[in-house]
């Protein structure tokens, strides 16, 4: 064996461009597999490492009522079928520790939120059921713990200041626990009402009892259903949904898209070495045939072979698990909005064997093939002359060169369809646009700024302070700016005196989505602005005028309406300036005095109608109390200018920190960053099957060439036109390219009918979408037909005919 390893070792050495091509080629399938797979069986299969997750169900909390908005103790007696019950929602908490504030990921959970998980505390305890109610506790994450108190053993009991209020810790959470949203500190609902609202409505989860299945538990969530509806009225099904199919409802259709790709990116992989692998040994069987007229035995001419393919794959499998380590740590660190947040720092070992495991497959069993030939040759025919291939051998390289098309001009043909739907995305006006414009985001305790006139003279002194820095030009606030998160009041979209206002309620719109209110009313999410805040953002002045400080004082009620939500009241937009709005967020008219362009406030994929729907107020009157968002347009340097900002905020209250600083123009690119991120990835898959496939072609016609060298040679004794012979192996290689092109685009026209369904926002290639990656692929073709059609032009005939 360590002869065979010396013997290899040479070989690679002895010829350094084949070898160092193989084992790229194995490392980038099983590189971009391994990483692909890994992602994709986290999030879909494993989205949280926590005991039977798959009993833990979602549950809509409209089905029970109580203290936190689902009464959980009616939820447990009228529900035998649950074993504990949990609520939890997200936000976030200053904390307020030396030497300088910070801003923490925080959830609001209740005690049996930790039962239902099971998962207990690493350091001290979780929750208990008397501190559900306005309790000041808390319990951190491993990863905060370790950060920003130094994995301090004192912990449990230590006080800390979140959101200018003491709270105890009496825990930690192991490493690992990342729901919902990665939280750093989880509270108890109702101890801080500023994360939580003025009530806490949690989302609710529920871990089956012993015995009992999904349909059960929704069926008997129905009947719950159809007893508190007090009467015959039909009762829709109750959606249950087990957590780990609710975590990765949105990821699934874009990583099965991905996962198919990188699939058959290795599948390339494997036939390109394969067909590169037997043109070498092709070429070695003469040296096979010595070795057994010399008495080598069968058994030891497939060792040799083994062991080299087992070290061209061994080199290939080290860079590949380097290359997948690699692509998922970038794949985490990527702004990809579609995933969880998950640990991906590791790869998952089972695909890695996999993929390995393929690849050394893949080339052993082509270095098997030469060895059993050379094995039954006759052992005269080593001193005559190479054996000559057989007709099924023949085949068998030109069927995976087409193979390698096909598979080429699905990906060329995925790669122009997500192009085509980023480009049409991406043509879409987002509302605002400021290459110079700076956006960050402050929390105002309640405990310090507990009314309406507190936070607005707060405002006015930021704002007055971050004026006076070099090269602003202007600044101003909002309760959500574009891509913000945020669950908004929605307001009916009607004039004062239109009884179809009277009697709607205002109804919550929160991120991606919007709750209906009835058949008759239109309904826009409620947002406060400063004066300057239009145009620190980029937002359009349409008709009338923005804010003045006045607006909003004094009983100035004041209100400026997007483009779509003024042309849903009156078409004729411009004539609404003057008129008095319904109802605002203190259910009284206000004057609207101004019309802005559209803004597409969380994404571009949602309905373009009723995105475009806003009412904004001057933050006098709005009153915006938690988040609050400040936009700064400077001419200066990003950095420079929020640095002087963090002085000026510094200067009114040095427990305020500044989080989520964000230039306007990565704000607007991260609209789209999952698609980009799916782009990349597949344009890169795609080149490289063509990489491949160039390379394949090349290797098959080469090896077409050298065997036919002989017959070149009599040929071109003969008389053969040069040009007619290059011609010909150029043709033969056009004609292996068009039989792939042709399986290729009618896989592709199948294909494309399944990723419509699965993906969205992929659009099905046209028809001059596919006939370019036809002329593509065989212009690929021609180029990697061009040098072997050239070496048998150059054929010496009297070397030719010397060889035998």
């Amino acid at each position: 064996m360590l002869q065979d390893l010396r013997y290899a070792w040479r070989l690679i050495k002895r010829q350094p461009g084949f070898s160092i091509l193989a084992i790229v080629t194995l490392t980038l399938g099983i590189g971009a597999a391994t990483a692909i797979f890994t992602v994709s069986e986290r999030v879909l299969l494993r989205p949280l490492p926590y005991p039977d997750l798959h009993r833990v169900m979602r549950f809509p909390s409209g089905v029970s009522h109580g203290p936190y908005g689902v009464k959980v103790s009616d939820a447990e007696a009228a529900l035998p079928q649950l074993s504990s019950v949990g609520l939890y929602d997200t936000g976030g908490l200053n904390l307020g520790e030396e030497p300088a504030p910070i801003r923490l990921r925080a959830a609001a959970v209740t005690s049996g939120f930790f039962t239902t998980l099971g998962v207990p505390a690493l350091l001290g305890r979780t929750f208990n059921a008397e501190e559900d109610r306005m309790m000041k506790v808390a319990v951190l994450s491993f990863e905060a713990w370790r950060r920003y108190f130094a994995s301090s053993p004192t912990i449990v009991g230590r006080t800390v200041r979140l959101n200018g209020q003491p709270f105890t810790v009496v825990g930690v959470m192991p490493p690992g626990f990342s729901f919902p949203a990665k939280p750093e500190v989880l509270v108890p609902p109702e101890s801080d009402r500023q994360m939580t609202g003025s009530a806490f409505h949690g989302k609710v989860i529920g871990r089956l009892a012993s015995g009992v299945t999904r349909e059960q538990f929704a069926a008997a969530l129905r009947v719950l259903s159809q007893r508190r509806a007090h009467d015959d009225a039909p009762v829709p099904p109750v959606n249950v949904t087990p957590l780990p199919e609710l975590l990765s409802a949105s990821p699934r259709p874009t990583l099965l898209f991905l996962a198919s790709l990188a699939g058959m990116l290795l599948l390339v992989a494997c036939a390109n070495v394969a067909g590169v692998l037997m043109s070498r040994l092709r070429v070695r069987e003469r040296e096979l045939l010595v070795r057994r007229a010399l008495g080598a035995t069968r058994a030891r001419l497939l060792q040799q072979l083994l062991t080299e393919c087992l070290l061209l794959t061994s080199l290939a499998a080290v860079a590949g698990l380097t290359l997948a380590y690699w692509l998922v740590r970038a794949f985490a660190a990527s702004d990809a909005g579609f995933l969880p947040d998950l640990d991906l720092s590791r790869i998952d070992a089972r695909f890695f064997v996999i993929g390995a495991a393929l690849a050394t497959l893949a080339t052993m069993a082509f270095a098997v093939v030469p060895a059993l030939s050379a094995s039954r040759a006759p052992v005269g025919q080593a001193l005559r002359e190479t054996a000559t291939p057989s007709r099924a051998a023949r085949w068998f390289g030109s069927t995976l060169v087409v193979g390698q098309v096909a598979v080429a001009i699905l990906l060329v043909a995925a790669t122009a369809s997500v192009a085509g739907a980023v480009a049409r995305l991406m043509r879409i006006d987002l509302g605002f646009n400021n290459s110079g414009g700076v956006i960050f985001e402050i929390t105002l305790p309640y405990s310090r700024y507990k009314n309406g006139a507190a936070v607005s003279a707060f405002l006015d002194q930021l704002e007055s302070r971050v004026r006076t820095i070099a090269g602003v030009r202007h600044v101003g606030a909002s309760n959500v700016a574009p891509g913000g998160k945020g669950v908004l009041l929605a307001a009916p979209l009607a004039l004062a005196g239109d009884p179809k206002a009277a009697s709607a309620p205002f109804i919550r719109q929160g991120e991606r989505h919007v709750q209906p209110a009835g058949p008759r009313a239109v309904f826009a999410p409620i947002l406060a602005a400063s004066p300057g805040y239009f145009q620190a953002v980029g937002i359009r002045l349409l008709a009338g005028r923005t804010f003045t400080h006045e607006d909003g004082r004094g009983g100035r009620r004041a209100a400026i309406l997007s483009e779509g939500a003024a042309r849903a009241i009156d078409p004729d937009f411009r004539a609404l300036i003057g008129r008095r709005l319904a109802r605002t967020s203190r259910e009284e008219p206000a004057e609207i005095v101004g019309i802005v362009g559209n803004v597409r406030l969380w994404d571009v994929k949602n309905d373009a109608t009723r995105a475009s729907y806003q009412i904004y107020e001057p933050v006098a009157q709005a009153f915006p109390r938690g988040t609050i968002a400040v936009a700064v347009d400077a001419s200066e340097d990003t950095a420079a200018v929020t640095t002087a900002v963090r002085e000026a905020l510094r200067g009114l209250d040095p427990e305020l920190p500044v989080y989520n600083i964000e230039r306007v123009a990565d704000l607007q690119a991260r609209y789209l960053a999952p698609e980009r991120l799916t782009l990349g990835l597949t344009a890169a898959f795609s080149t490289i099957a063509l990489m491949l496939c160039a390379i394949g072609l090349y290797g098959v016609l080469a090896q077409v060439v050298s065997q036919r060298s002989r017959e070149i040679g009599i040929r071109m004794a003969l008389g053969a036109d040069r040009g007619r012979l290059r011609r010909g192996v150029v043709m033969h290689g056009m004609r292996l390219a068009v039989a792939g092109v042709l399986a290729g685009t009618l896989a592709a026209v199948l294909a494309a009918r399944a990723a419509a369904s699965m993906v969205p926002m992929i659009d099905r290639p046209g028809p001059w979408i596919l006939g370019a990656d036809a002329l593509i692929l065989i212009f690929v073709a021609v180029l990697a037909a061009w040098v072997p059609a050239r070496r048998a032009s150059a054929v010496d005939p009297a070397a030719a005919l010397r060889a035998d």
